[in-house]
Order: structure tokens, then C-alpha cells, then sequence
């Protein structure tokens, strides 16, 4: 049986933001050179969307792919890609927000890329 000291979470990072009179809430958990961070309103804790991406030697671009979905939202494939290129980190990113507003995904990029000015060890 393993001694309980000798485990170690995964560290968890916890943020939220009124945008639109939504509340949206963020959570990154660090992983080894990666990083998952989960968006979403503060009423539904959902995991309907998750992509990747990652940085590759052959493009400036990072590579991303949609591994599951439940809706057509490339909105999330850009932000995973900015984020990588930013932080150099694999990203998984489950982005759950509905597509049919532009500027509140513009308004959510903003707060994640401050968020990550200020706590950049979180990410």
C-alpha cells in the first residue's frame, strides 16, 4: 500500500470573471510541459469540447485537433493555438461556451492571456 505523503496532486489554478453578466469560470490544472484549462459558465460544469494543441518543429503555427465534441466551436482551436505558441506548453482545452457570440470569446481570450501575465507559474 502506498504512503499517502508520497502522493502528489496536480496543481489547480481557479479563476472567474463576470463577462456579459455571465459568470465564467476557469481552471487550469498543471500538467508535465502541459497544461488542461477548462472553460466554462458558472451554471453548468460541463466537459462537452476538448482539444489539443502543441507546438511542432516544422511550423510557427502549433499544430490543434478537436478531440471530442458536441458542437462545430473552432473558436476553441485558435485560443489553443495562441496559448501554446504563448506559454510553449502542450494545451488541452475544453472550451465550453456557446458559439453564437464573438465578442464575449474575444472578451474570454483577454482574461485568460491576463490572467496568465499575472500568474504565469499557474499555467
Amino acid at each position: 500500500m502506498a504512503d499517502d505523503s508520497s502522493l502528489q496532486l496536480l496543481p489547480v489554478h481557479r479563476f472567474s470573471h463576470q463577462i456579459k453578466n455571465q459568470s465564467i469560470s476557469f481552471q487550469v490544472i498543471q500538467l508535465d510541459k502541459s497544461f488542461f484549462l477548462w472553460v466554462g459558465t458558472g451554471e453548468a460544469a460541463e466537459l462537452s469540447h476538448l482539444c489539443l494543441a502543441v507546438q511542432n518543429n516544422y511550423q510557427r503555427t502549433p499544430i490543434a485537433s478537436t478531440l471530442f465534441s458536441n458542437s462545430t466551436n473552432s473558436y476553441s482551436n485558435a485560443l489553443s493555438q495562441r496559448l501554446a505558441k504563448k506559454t510553449g506548453k502542450q494545451v488541452f482545452l475544453s472550451y465550453n461556451i456557446p458559439a453564437d457570440d464573438p465578442d464575449l470569446h474575444q472578451d474570454i481570450q483577454l482574461r485568460i492571456f491576463e490572467e496568465l501575465a499575472v500568474a504565469p507559474e499557474s499555467f
